[in-house]
């Protein structure tokens, strides 16, 4: 299974976030990222899900 990131920040840009996670794909990735971010009350902080082979499937300004 692939590999991702999930990173979140907060507005002042310290890294408050920063995990891996494998899915089947990026719709996938970008699901659990989305959960992750939501379990941990940073989905409204900036934030992204990226593959660890490079591409940007879900970002948060």
């Amino acid at each position: 299974m692939p590999m991702y990131y999930v990173t979140a920040y907060s507005k002042a840009g310290e890294t408050l976030l920063n995990e891996t996670l494998e899915a089947a794909d990026d719709q996938e990735a970008a699901q659990k990222g989305e959960q992750r971010l939501k379990d941990e009350g940073l989905e409204n902080l900036p934030s992204r899900v990226v593959r660890s082979s490079a591409g940007m499937v879900h970002f948060h300004p």
